[in-house]
Protein backbone atom coordinates (compact mmCIF):
# COMPACT_ATOMS: atom_id res chain seq x y z
CA UNK A 1 0.00 0.00 0.00
CA UNK A 2 0.82 3.45 -0.29
CA UNK A 3 0.52 6.12 2.58
CA UNK A 4 0.45 9.51 3.22
CA UNK A 5 2.95 11.35 5.01
CA UNK A 6 2.82 15.12 4.88
CA UNK A 7 3.41 17.76 2.61
CA UNK A 8 -0.33 17.04 1.73
CA UNK A 9 -1.47 19.15 -0.96
CA UNK A 10 0.05 22.14 -2.73
CA UNK A 11 -3.30 23.60 -2.57
CA UNK A 12 -2.59 26.28 -5.71
CA UNK A 13 -4.77 29.15 -5.28
CA UNK A 14 -7.30 29.71 -7.73
CA UNK A 15 -6.14 32.11 -10.33
CA UNK A 16 -8.76 34.15 -11.49
CA UNK A 17 -8.16 37.37 -14.06
CA UNK A 18 -11.11 38.53 -13.22
CA UNK A 19 -14.78 39.82 -13.47
CA UNK A 20 -16.15 42.62 -14.00
CA UNK A 21 -19.66 44.12 -15.77
CA UNK A 22 -21.56 46.58 -17.17
CA UNK A 23 -25.63 46.64 -16.68
CA UNK A 24 -26.64 43.54 -14.89
CA UNK A 25 -24.39 41.17 -16.53
CA UNK A 26 -21.06 39.79 -15.35
CA UNK A 27 -18.39 39.82 -17.99
CA UNK A 28 -16.64 36.84 -16.50
CA UNK A 29 -12.70 36.06 -17.46
CA UNK A 30 -11.13 32.65 -17.38
CA UNK A 31 -10.20 31.05 -14.17
CA UNK A 32 -8.14 28.43 -13.32
CA UNK A 33 -9.56 26.82 -10.28
CA UNK A 34 -7.14 24.55 -7.25
CA UNK A 35 -4.52 22.65 -9.35
CA UNK A 36 -4.60 19.74 -7.38
CA UNK A 37 -1.29 18.56 -6.04
CA UNK A 38 -1.59 14.26 -5.40
CA UNK A 39 -0.55 14.39 -1.42
CA UNK A 40 3.05 12.88 -0.79
CA UNK A 41 3.16 8.73 -0.02
CA UNK A 42 5.42 6.73 1.11
CA UNK A 43 5.16 2.56 1.01
CA UNK A 44 3.35 0.70 3.96
CA UNK A 45 1.16 -2.94 4.47
CA UNK A 46 -1.28 -0.87 7.02
CA UNK A 47 -4.43 -0.48 4.54
CA UNK A 48 -6.35 1.34 6.81
CA UNK A 49 -8.28 4.73 6.33
CA UNK A 50 -6.12 8.09 6.57
CA UNK A 51 -7.74 11.39 7.36
CA UNK A 52 -5.55 14.56 6.37
CA UNK A 53 -6.02 18.48 6.13
CA UNK A 54 -4.14 21.68 5.61
CA UNK A 55 -4.82 25.60 6.45
CA UNK A 56 -2.88 28.27 4.62
CA UNK A 57 -2.26 31.84 5.22
CA UNK A 58 -1.02 33.96 2.13
CA UNK A 59 -0.23 37.36 1.34
CA UNK A 60 -1.98 36.99 -2.06
CA UNK A 61 -3.79 33.89 -3.20
CA UNK A 62 -1.86 33.39 -6.48
CA UNK A 63 -1.44 30.43 -8.92
CA UNK A 64 -0.31 30.44 -12.58
CA UNK A 65 0.61 33.87 -12.69
CA UNK A 66 -2.83 35.25 -11.80
CA UNK A 67 -4.43 36.61 -8.56
CA UNK A 68 -7.47 34.90 -6.96
CA UNK A 69 -7.81 37.71 -4.47
CA UNK A 70 -7.77 40.89 -6.16
CA UNK A 71 -3.67 41.04 -4.74
CA UNK A 72 -5.20 40.71 -1.12
CA UNK A 73 -4.57 38.15 1.77
CA UNK A 74 -6.72 35.08 1.86
CA UNK A 75 -6.81 31.63 3.35
CA UNK A 76 -7.47 28.43 2.26
CA UNK A 77 -8.35 24.73 3.25
CA UNK A 78 -8.12 21.56 2.70
CA UNK A 79 -9.85 18.15 3.99
CA UNK A 80 -9.60 14.60 2.69
CA UNK A 81 -8.87 10.74 2.71
CA UNK A 82 -6.62 8.42 1.66
CA UNK A 83 -7.20 4.61 1.51
CA UNK A 84 -4.40 2.58 -0.53
CA UNK A 85 -3.46 4.34 -3.79
CA UNK A 86 -7.12 6.41 -4.01
CA UNK A 87 -7.69 9.70 -2.42
CA UNK A 88 -10.55 12.05 -1.81
CA UNK A 89 -10.94 15.52 -0.47
CA UNK A 90 -12.35 18.79 -0.48
CA UNK A 91 -10.67 22.21 -0.73
CA UNK A 92 -12.22 25.83 -0.12
CA UNK A 93 -10.64 28.87 -0.75
CA UNK A 94 -11.39 33.16 -0.08
CA UNK A 95 -11.37 34.68 -3.34
CA UNK A 96 -12.16 37.86 -4.97
CA UNK A 97 -14.51 37.57 -8.27
CA UNK A 98 -14.40 41.34 -8.80
CA UNK A 99 -18.27 43.23 -8.96
CA UNK A 100 -21.32 43.41 -10.90
CA UNK A 101 -22.65 47.07 -11.52
CA UNK A 102 -26.16 47.39 -11.09
CA UNK A 103 -28.76 49.08 -13.30
CA UNK A 104 -28.81 51.61 -10.55
CA UNK A 105 -25.28 52.29 -10.60
CA UNK A 106 -24.83 50.30 -7.14
CA UNK A 107 -22.02 47.24 -7.03
CA UNK A 108 -22.94 43.92 -6.04
CA UNK A 109 -19.99 41.55 -5.44
CA UNK A 110 -19.96 38.69 -7.66
CA UNK A 111 -18.08 35.76 -4.88
CA UNK A 112 -16.57 35.10 -2.62
CA UNK A 113 -15.72 31.41 -2.42
CA UNK A 114 -14.40 28.78 -4.29
CA UNK A 115 -14.96 25.21 -3.49
CA UNK A 116 -13.08 22.13 -5.68
CA UNK A 117 -14.30 18.33 -5.18
CA UNK A 118 -11.48 16.10 -6.23
CA UNK A 119 -10.83 12.50 -6.21
CA UNK A 120 -7.50 10.71 -7.68
CA UNK A 121 -4.99 7.94 -7.84
CA UNK A 122 -1.62 7.04 -7.35
CA UNK A 123 0.93 4.97 -7.62
CA UNK A 124 5.31 4.01 -8.55
CA UNK A 125 6.22 2.37 -10.95
CA UNK A 126 10.23 1.95 -11.74
CA UNK A 127 10.85 5.18 -8.98
CA UNK A 128 8.76 7.34 -11.05
CA UNK A 129 5.70 8.64 -8.96
CA UNK A 130 2.32 8.97 -11.22
CA UNK A 131 -1.36 10.15 -10.94
CA UNK A 132 -4.43 10.92 -12.23
CA UNK A 133 -6.87 13.49 -10.87
CA UNK A 134 -10.32 14.66 -11.55
CA UNK A 135 -11.62 17.72 -10.08
CA UNK A 136 -15.23 20.02 -10.13
CA UNK A 137 -15.16 23.65 -9.35
CA UNK A 138 -17.72 25.74 -7.92
CA UNK A 139 -18.36 29.31 -6.81
CA UNK A 140 -21.33 28.75 -4.10
CA UNK A 141 -23.57 31.44 -4.17
CA UNK A 142 -22.19 33.49 -7.08
CA UNK A 143 -23.61 35.74 -8.65
CA UNK A 144 -22.66 35.13 -12.02
CA UNK A 145 -25.42 36.19 -14.80
CA UNK A 146 -26.02 32.72 -15.97
CA UNK A 147 -21.79 32.73 -16.58
CA UNK A 148 -21.56 29.18 -15.87
CA UNK A 149 -18.40 29.85 -13.51
CA UNK A 150 -18.53 25.84 -12.38
CA UNK A 151 -15.96 22.97 -14.37
CA UNK A 152 -14.84 19.98 -14.41
CA UNK A 153 -11.23 19.42 -15.14
CA UNK A 154 -8.66 16.15 -14.92
CA UNK A 155 -4.72 16.10 -14.76
CA UNK A 156 -1.85 13.49 -15.19
CA UNK A 157 1.02 14.04 -13.85
CA UNK A 158 4.63 12.22 -12.89
CA UNK A 159 8.05 12.92 -10.81
CA UNK A 160 11.29 11.57 -10.31
CA UNK A 161 14.62 11.63 -9.26
CA UNK A 162 16.77 13.21 -12.46
CA UNK A 163 19.92 13.73 -10.95
CA UNK A 164 21.32 13.57 -7.32
CA UNK A 165 18.74 15.13 -5.06
CA UNK A 166 17.03 17.13 -7.95
CA UNK A 167 13.10 16.06 -8.96
CA UNK A 168 11.50 16.77 -11.70
CA UNK A 169 7.95 16.63 -12.60
CA UNK A 170 5.74 17.04 -15.21
CA UNK A 171 1.58 17.64 -15.20
CA UNK A 172 -1.18 17.87 -17.78
CA UNK A 173 -4.48 19.67 -17.13
CA UNK A 174 -7.84 19.53 -19.52
CA UNK A 175 -10.96 21.33 -19.07
CA UNK A 176 -13.65 20.42 -21.70
CA UNK A 177 -15.52 23.52 -20.73
CA UNK A 178 -13.23 25.91 -19.09
CA UNK A 179 -15.52 28.72 -16.35
CA UNK A 180 -17.46 30.79 -18.17
CA UNK A 181 -18.46 28.28 -21.02
CA UNK A 182 -14.85 29.20 -22.91
CA UNK A 183 -14.37 25.78 -24.21
CA UNK A 184 -11.28 23.58 -24.13
CA UNK A 185 -8.30 24.59 -21.86
CA UNK A 186 -5.22 23.15 -21.94
CA UNK A 187 -2.70 23.93 -18.79
CA UNK A 188 0.70 22.58 -19.12
CA UNK A 189 3.60 22.15 -16.31
CA UNK A 190 7.29 21.35 -15.86
CA UNK A 191 8.53 21.66 -12.02
CA UNK A 192 11.67 21.15 -10.37
CA UNK A 193 12.71 21.08 -6.70
CA UNK A 194 15.62 20.85 -4.91
CA UNK A 195 16.32 20.49 -1.35
CA UNK A 196 18.98 22.62 0.44
CA UNK A 197 21.42 22.30 3.35
CA UNK A 198 19.40 22.67 6.54
CA UNK A 199 20.04 25.77 9.01
CA UNK A 200 19.13 26.31 12.54
CA UNK A 201 15.01 24.53 13.00
CA UNK A 202 14.61 24.92 9.08
CA UNK A 203 14.66 22.79 6.13
CA UNK A 204 14.47 24.15 2.64
CA UNK A 205 13.20 23.04 -0.54
CA UNK A 206 13.58 25.25 -4.05
CA UNK A 207 11.22 24.50 -6.03
CA UNK A 208 9.67 26.41 -9.25
CA UNK A 209 7.42 26.13 -12.36
CA UNK A 210 7.27 26.71 -15.76
CA UNK A 211 3.69 26.77 -17.31
CA UNK A 212 1.99 27.43 -20.29
CA UNK A 213 -1.78 27.69 -21.19
CA UNK A 214 -3.84 27.05 -24.33
CA UNK A 215 -7.40 27.71 -24.73
CA UNK A 216 -10.09 28.07 -26.96
CA UNK A 217 -9.64 31.85 -28.58
CA UNK A 218 -12.74 31.14 -30.12
CA UNK A 219 -14.53 30.95 -27.44
CA UNK A 220 -12.91 34.12 -25.48
CA UNK A 221 -10.64 32.07 -23.81
CA UNK A 222 -6.26 33.06 -24.57
CA UNK A 223 -2.80 31.27 -24.52
CA UNK A 224 -0.02 32.93 -22.08
CA UNK A 225 3.14 31.80 -20.23
CA UNK A 226 3.61 32.05 -16.55
CA UNK A 227 6.11 30.70 -14.39
CA UNK A 228 7.20 31.37 -10.38
CA UNK A 229 10.34 30.11 -8.06
CA UNK A 230 10.81 30.24 -4.50
CA UNK A 231 11.58 28.50 -1.30
CA UNK A 232 9.51 26.41 1.22
CA UNK A 233 10.84 26.79 4.62
CA UNK A 234 9.58 23.30 6.82
CA UNK A 235 9.76 24.63 10.83
CA UNK A 236 8.02 20.75 11.66
CA UNK A 237 6.57 18.04 10.54
CA UNK A 238 3.04 19.88 10.09
CA UNK A 239 4.20 23.30 9.12
CA UNK A 240 5.99 25.24 6.65
CA UNK A 241 6.56 28.33 5.17
CA UNK A 242 6.64 29.71 1.51
CA UNK A 243 8.35 32.51 -0.17
CA UNK A 244 7.96 32.86 -3.71
CA UNK A 245 7.63 34.73 -6.63
CA UNK A 246 5.23 34.94 -9.40
CA UNK A 247 5.33 36.22 -13.07
CA UNK A 248 3.48 35.55 -16.33
CA UNK A 249 3.95 36.50 -20.32
CA UNK A 250 1.67 36.86 -23.63
CA UNK A 251 -1.34 37.69 -22.27
CA UNK A 252 -3.72 39.49 -24.69
CA UNK A 253 -4.81 42.29 -22.24
CA UNK A 254 -3.61 44.18 -20.06
CA UNK A 255 -3.65 42.88 -16.13
CA UNK A 256 -0.43 44.70 -14.14
CA UNK A 257 -2.24 44.38 -10.97
CA UNK A 258 -3.49 40.72 -11.67
CA UNK A 259 -0.86 38.58 -13.28
CA UNK A 260 1.89 40.93 -12.86
CA UNK A 261 5.45 40.59 -11.14
CA UNK A 262 4.65 39.60 -7.67
CA UNK A 263 6.14 37.99 -4.20
CA UNK A 264 4.11 36.25 -2.55
CA UNK A 265 4.65 34.20 1.64
CA UNK A 266 2.10 32.14 2.90
CA UNK A 267 2.16 29.37 5.59
CA UNK A 268 1.06 26.14 6.20
CA UNK A 269 -0.28 23.82 8.85
CA UNK A 270 -1.03 20.81 8.43
CA UNK A 271 -3.33 18.33 10.63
Amino acid sequence: MLKFVSGAFAIAALSLHIVSASSAQAQTAAANVPNITPPTFTASEDDKLEFFGALTLTTDSRGQGFTSNDEDPSISGDLGVIYKNFYLGLSATLVDLGQNILPNGATQDVGRAALTYYAGYVNIWRETTYDITISYATFPGAKDSGAELDYWEGSVGASRILFSDVKGGVRVYYAPDFTAGQGRNWTFELTLEKPLPKFWRLTPLLTGTVGYQEGDEDRGNFDYWFWEAGVELTVTKHWNFDLRYHDSADVPFSCSNLCGPRFVASTTFEF
